[in-house]
């Protein structure tokens, strides 16, 4: 993975610059995938079809290869979180400068953005509120919760729990990073929240 990382940030930070120009190129090349296009349904009970991209290769390094650069085109790309050195996959636009884990090398075991906000970095570092996903994932929800009350959707009393359930899943983001990395967004889903409410 860090290989990869590192060739993809170096291919991103160039422009993308086609084979032949960079340094890269001989490892773009090895790739060997033979592509069709086909027509399928959007969905099993769908009757609306979509066009659809089907790969077949040789060796398993060349889907390894291609599903990472197919992320990389989307715009799914790596980036080395400035605390503990590793590399997270960027998932949206947002400029994320820390990852979701725990900095190795802290003797509390905080998380990198916990061990971040307590050192006097330079605003070079400075990761703002609106780049932090667990503010943004609070402040979605929260936002979804308003316009399901403005709706009627929730009464008072409903929207006041939702509100309260959403700053306790936001302190348990915090706290424990394997909850951040697979339930937190899931469970600030509006969905899930209508769930746990109007049950």
């Amino acid at each position: 993975m860090t290989s990869l990382s590192t060739t993809a940030m170096d291919i991103y930070q160039s422009g993308f610059k086609p084979a032949g120009f960079g340094a890269h190129s001989d490892f773009g090349r090895m790739i060997n995938a033979e592509a069709e296009y086909l027509a399928i349904k959007k969905a099993s009970a769908s009757k609306k079809m979509i066009t659809a991209r089907r790969m077949h290769f040789k060796r398993f390094i060349d889907f390894i290869l291609a599903d990472f650069y197919e992320g990389v085109c989307k715009g799914h790309y790596p980036k080395k979180c400035l605390v503990c050195g590793r590399y997270f996959l960027m998932k949206n636009a947002r400029k994320q400068l820390y990852c979701n884990g725990r900095d190795p090398s802290d003797p509390k075991n905080r998380p990198c953005r916990a061990v971040a906000a307590n050192r006097r970095r330079g605003i070079r570092d400075k990761e703002t509120r609106e780049n932090n996903p667990i503010t943004f994932i609070y402040n979605r929800a929260a936002a979804n919760i308003r316009k399901n009350a403005s709706r009627g959707t929730f009464n008072e009393k409903q929207r006041k729990e939702a509100e309260k359930h959403i700053k306790n899943l936001r302190f348990k983001a915090k706290k424990d990073t394997d909850f951040l990395e697979n339930q937190y967004e899931k469970q600030m889903d509006i969905r899930f929240i209508k769930r746990m409410i109007l049950k």
